[in-house]
């Protein structure tokens, strides 16, 4: 979705004197790190530890090679951050762009899981610049997917959210297989401006000063020009092209030095332009300063309040705290922010079935079949069978309750998938933008520290728990914008990271009990019982049946806010129901298959390639195809690599990640 990226404030005190939260932020981190560097040696030493000192001290030692250095890196990688997310929203025109919107930090990622199991005697220095390639192919990748269509700010960041997940799905397989040897990417993934010595920081000043440079001085003309519009750009003889593909190319060059440094840190590009927004600059030039300054300032604080706050040697990683600590601004910003009305939902021509029921009814035929087939047929104490079951009847006690919860869970993703791309007349919605999955994912992760053998109705509980925990802010911010699509992504999206940040904590912490969590959070049934798949069953059911009555609003609000109020319908009423019912298919799927949720993206999309075009019968056809999808990776999965397993989430994104990379490039021609 497309929004101006100079999305206005409603003026209140805080937006008459906006500049104060930026003075505080600032204030609070100088004090924080004299305070800090005061603790740690005296003030009068520290000329002498930085200049010389005593080789003996291991205060002037610890003083001059890991505090100072770790000070210095904290406002470098902040102020690259913060000016990226500002030149990167303003280049997009879109307020949820952020550094990583162009799969930057999972092509860092996946880059490092390979050297980690390929070459696993290179020294840091080299995985830093393999790191820096993976995030610069990513990059590379989508801006070919949109190279045909001028760098179109939705073809951009559709195409990162793709290459995102693609790439996140082969890291995380790497990690499900590796687990001991890969240890060290869940560290980098959380963010850490730890330092050593001074070479990271000498690294990167350079680049950062040079590319800062380009960013206030060459670029922000012609981004003044480009909010005319891509046509009176044009008219005015400006190369539309070029100058995003200039923005772009200093934002993911600066972004891909900073993550392969230090980690992925978030929330910085996102909150550090809003609080520019927020102290009322307003100018290209005067956004890229004060956010740099935001971001410096909010990520210093976030860092010297770890400091101050932690014991010595404790180990949070600075991008988590970040998250924990920007999710609430986010929030409070979202509340202020006055939202634009809807777009209509447009998508190419595609072919109409002339009997679309019959269609539908040859899908749900084709599950019945490929459902059979999954539990009769596969690899068996003897190799390949069929009906293996009349043997050793133990088989399908252990393949059927797998295969319906891959049903249940496909078809449920599926159609929260069709809702939210309605609602939020987006075709590349998908339902973890609710952020309910993290939220469950939470609930069952804390679940395990506090419980030490829970049951299924225990799991259960908590799952809804933690989604729960995600629909009461998003019920109580979205409320004031009348749950406008645009601010239920940022709502979304904001609380997810937050509890997806808690999540990484625990999965870092070394406990013993989240290698058994591994497999469930890359989308897995694995140990799925015939209870919980009966539930899962019934819960799908139910919920599908809750379609026909809400295929009026299905089809009315993708036709625009002004349409659906001219028919009488209670805007804020219908959009929360939507989205209350699309939270409970994504949590009840994420209680089968784990968070991993791509299969909302890839159904709706082939439901409407296949022609249907009707809501209600898009849905069911989406949900037929998810489960299809899903029942086959899950029985897939399983045989491939046998004895070894591929979780049925990962392996559905692998295999759609082409179909629609495949899609994005069609419709670029």
């Amino acid at each position: 979705m497309t929004m101006p990226a100079t999305q206005s404030i409603r003026p209140t005190w805080l937006a008459r004197g906006g500049i104060i939260p930026l003075i505080a932020l600032a204030l609070l981190a100088v004090v924080a790190s004299l305070y800090n560097l005061e603790r740690a040696l005296p003030l009068a030493q520290w000329w002498q530890a930085m200049f010389g000192g005593d080789p003996d001290d291991i205060r002037q030692l610890v003083f001059r090679y890991s505090l100072i250095p770790r000070f210095a890196m904290a406002v470098i990688a902040g102020a690259s951050l913060g000016g990226c997310g500002a030149l990167m929203q303003l280049t997009l025109r879109n307020p949820l762009a952020e550094p990583t919107t162009l799969g930057v930090p999972a092509g860092a990622q996946l880059a490092l899981v390979a050297c980690g199991l390929w070459f696993p005697a290179l020294p840091a220095a080299s995985r830093e610049i393999a790191a820096l390639i993976g995030a610069s192919a990513a990059t590379l990748v989508v801006l070919a997917l949109s190279w045909d269509r001028v760098l179109s700010p939705a073809r951009l960041i559709s195409g990162g959210l793709l290459i995102s997940l693609y790439c996140g799905s082969f890291s995380a397989i790497a990690l499900l297989l590796n687990q001991e040897a890969l240890q060290g990417i869940y560290i980098w993934g959380a963010g850490s401006l730890v330092q050593n010595d001074w070479n990271k920081v000498l690294l990167l000043l350079p680049w950062v000063v040079g590319l800062g440079l380009v960013a206030v001085t060459i670029i922000p003309r012609s981004l003044t020009v480009l909010t005319l519009g891509d046509e009176g750009a044009r008219g005015l003889g400006l190369s539309v092209r070029n100058v995003r593909l200039a923005a772009l190319a200093v934002t993911v060059v600066a972004t891909a030095l900073v993550t392969s440094v230090v980690g992925v840190i978030a929330f910085v590009g996102l909150a550090a332009p809003a609080l520019a927004r927020l102290s009322g600059r307003h100018g290209i030039r005067d956004q890229i300063l004060w956010s740099a300054a935001a971001g410096a300032a909010m990520l210093l604080a976030t860092d010297q309040l770890l400091q101050l706050l932690l014991p010595p040697g404790a180990g949070l990683p600075t991008g988590i705290a970040t998250a924990v600590i920007g999710a609430p601004i986010l929030l409070v910003l979202i509340r202020r922010m006055k939202t634009s009305e809807a777009p209509r939902l447009t998508e190419a021509a595609v072919r109409r079935l002339r009997h679309p029921r019959v269609a539908l009814f040859l899908l749900v035929l084709s599950v019945a079949v490929l459902t059979l087939l999954a539990v009769e047929c596969g690899h068996g104490p003897q190799g390949w069978s069929f009906s293996a079951a009349s043997v050793f009847p133990q088989l399908d006690a252990l393949r059927m309750p797998r295969t319906m919860a891959a049903l249940a869970a496909g078809a449920l993703l599926a159609v929260a998938g069709i809702i939210m791309k309605r609602l939020t007349a987006n075709p590349l919605a998908s339902p973890e933008i609710l952020g309910v999955s993290s939220g469950s994912s939470l609930g069952i992760i804390s679940l395990l520290f506090l419980v030490p053998a829970p049951d299924i109705g225990t799991q259960l509980g908590a799952g809804a728990i933690g989604a729960l925990a995600i629909l009461v802010p998003i019920a109580f911010f979205g409320h004031r914008q009348s749950f406008s699509p645009e601010s239920m992504i940022l709502i979304g999206i904001t609380v997810g990271t937050l509890f997806s940040a808690i999540a990484a904590l625990l999965m870092i912490s070394g406990d013993p009990r989240m290698s058994a969590l591994l497999a469930w959070l890359s989308g897995s049934t694995y140990g799925m019982t015939q209870a919980r798949a009966s539930f899962l069953i019934a819960s799908c059911l139910a919920l599908l049946a809750t379609l026909p009555p809400l295929a009026r609003w299905l089809t009315v609000l993708p036709l625009g806010t002004g349409m659906s109020r001219a028919v009488g319908l209670h805007l804020s009423l219908s959009r929360f129901i939507l989205i209350l019912l699309a939270a409970l298919m994504t949590s009840t799927a994420t209680l089968a298959v784990g968070p991993l949720t791509f299969v909302g993206l890839l159904a709706p999309h082939m439901a409407t390639r296949a022609g249907f075009q009707q809501p209600l019968l898009q849905s069911y056809a989406a949900a037929a195809i998810g489960a299809l999808v899903m029942v086959a990776a899950d029985w897939l999965g399983r045989n491939v690599i046998f004895p070894y397993e591929i979780p049925a989430g990962l392996f559905a994104a692998i295999v759609g990640g082409p179909y629609l990379l495949k899609l994005m490039a069609a419709r670029a021609r």
